[in-house]
């Protein structure tokens, strides 16, 4: 049951929230409108307007990701100095969602390629909220088993049939969705 404190708390990080990004797009020379709401312990955000296309501009859908990426870092950063457990998603008029379907479908596509060949599949270079959908989408699946490996920006997602050993050179395949 929510306490008025956590009521608080949440209306704080909702002006915190605004305020940060509205000056943020401000000085971008970006005129939006952002929506902050606060769902348990998760902060979301809706970047939306005519130039909200130039937020999430870029080439291919891997670049508009990595901006929404980059600004919920610089977000969390803001709002919780030292502190954490909170969860913040960005999204510009439903890039978000439009990403997470691609991606699902991209799973979907190297799961079959991973259970029909036996080999394993690689994707290199995707962000963490990518691999994350990627990893939610073939969780379910019996048939497959995903892994990240690596570490920061050569972190590797690899999709291979459950209980074939790692090989050493998996099937790279590009992160355009």
């Amino acid at each position: 049951m929510e306490t008025q404190n956590q009521r608080n708390e949440d209306a704080h990080l909702v002006e915190h929230a605004v305020g940060f990004l509205q000056t943020l797009f401000e000085k971008m020379g970006l005129a939006v409108s952002v929506e902050v709401s606060v769902e348990g312990r998760m902060i979301r955000v809706n970047v939306s307007g005519e130039e909200a296309h130039e937020l999430v501009g870029g080439s291919g859908a891997a670049a508009r990701s990595n901006v929404l990426e980059a600004i919920q870092l610089l977000l969390g950063r803001n709002l919780f100095v030292g502190e954490g457990g909170r969860t913040i998603v960005v999204d510009s008029d439903g890039i978000r969602e439009l990403r997470c379907q691609l991606l699902e479908a991209a799973a979907d596509r190297l799961a079959e390629t991973a259970i029909t060949t036996g080999k394993t599949m690689a994707i290199y270079g995707m962000n963490s909220f990518d691999r994350r959908a990627v990893h939610l989408r073939l969780a379910n699946r019996e048939e497959v088993q995903t892994d990240s490996e690596g570490e920061g920006a050569v972190r590797t997602l690899v999709v291979q049939r459950r209980g074939d050993l790692r090989r050493e050179d998996p099937e790279p395949t590009s992160n355009e969705g």
